[in-house]
């Protein structure tokens, strides 16, 4: 799912690991249920690199990354926030290039850009084993 990564720069350093991964079950949990997105498919596109154009998933990243304190209201990345909270568990180089890369994309609909985010996240660092 989306955790296997995003729980990488998740924005709380003070925590955890564990912690950190109950608080990326539950954020997944409720954004699914509030955006009514199928589960596999959530799973499936960062896992597998593959992004269906869904409506439901696009919002579910959204949610997801506004949830992780690192996607603002107004559609933009909080670059600082990622950037300070990268876990050690990661290649920390890799990680704030792929913030960089990623942390320009704009639109009108902030789900879109959420999942363009998203999905450049994972494009740019790709898999997390």
């Amino acid at each position: 799912m989306v955790v296997l990564f995003i729980v990488h720069f998740a924005t709380f350093s003070s925590q955890d690991e564990p912690d950190i991964r109950k608080n990326i079950i539950a954020f997944k949990e409720a954004c699914a249920k509030e955006t009514n997105v199928d589960a596999e498919m959530a799973k499936r596109s960062f896992n597998d690199n593959n992004f269906p154009d869904d409506t439901n998933l696009k919002c579910f990243y959204k949610c997801f990354l506004q949830k992780m304190k690192v996607f603002n209201n107004d559609g933009s990345l909080n670059v600082i926030t990622m950037k300070d909270h990268i876990l050690p568990t990661v290649d920390k180089a890799k990680a704030e290039a792929a913030v960089k890369k990623c942390s320009g994309k704009k639109g009108a609909d902030i789900c879109q850009v959420a999942y363009d985010i998203a999905r450049c996240l994972r494009e740019a660092y790709g898999p997390i084993n």
